[in-house]
């Protein structure tokens, strides 16, 4: 086995984990902000920022890359999609 073919394996090896372990919790985060503000997040992007951290801290940045506005309306009315770039 190359080397090319280990350091794959460990990224994919490193993303299962990260999926396993962030996912819930990621789940329940943006659960929140979309019934706190009414939208529907349907792709979201997080970057690890190591440029800017301080004393090894992870700074993650979050882009929203697609959602859907809610229909707050009493009617039921079919709601367009909106593609939207939020940085938090």
């Amino acid at each position: 086995m190359s080397n090319l073919e280990k350091t794959f394996e460990r990224y994919v090896a490193a993303e299962r984990q990260l999926c396993d372990e962030a996912a819930p919790l990621l789940g329940a985060i943006i659960r929140g902000v979309e019934a706190r503000l009414g939208v529907r997040i349907s792709e979201l992007r997080v970057t690890v920022d190591w440029a800017n951290s301080i004393d090894g801290a992870i700074i993650a940045n979050c882009t929203i890359v697609q959602g859907k506005e809610t229909d707050h309306s009493s009617h039921s009315k079919p709601s367009n999609g909106a593609e939207e770039s939020a940085r938090t």
